[in-house]
């Protein structure tokens, strides 16, 4: 399993992140970026996208490995990353 995160940014910069969405596939990364009209077929397997109210988004495949302390889940539900505590 890989793990994919769509980020959500305050600005066209992308630097003030307002949103982190983790993904257990790029199925469901493709899911949550279809929200935003954007087909992922069309799209770069990661890349960023300036959004019509002047934010932006990135997505792509998320490197494992780091750490968090809570669980992390994938917008359909299933458990992405088992947390430290």
């Amino acid at each position: 399993m890989s793990i994919h995160l769509v980020t959500l940014y305050e600005n066209s910069d992308c630097e003030e992140m307002i949103d982190a969405i983790w993904c257990c596939s790029q199925s469901c990364m493709a899911d949550v970026l279809s929200e935003f009209n954007l087909n992922f077929a069309e799209l770069e397997l990661a890349d960023t996208y300036n959004l019509p109210d002047g934010g932006s988004i990135s997505w792509g495949q998320f490197p494992c490995g780091e750490e968090s302390d809570v669980d992390t889940y994938c917008n359909c539900g299933e458990l992405v990353r088992k947390g430290l505590l």
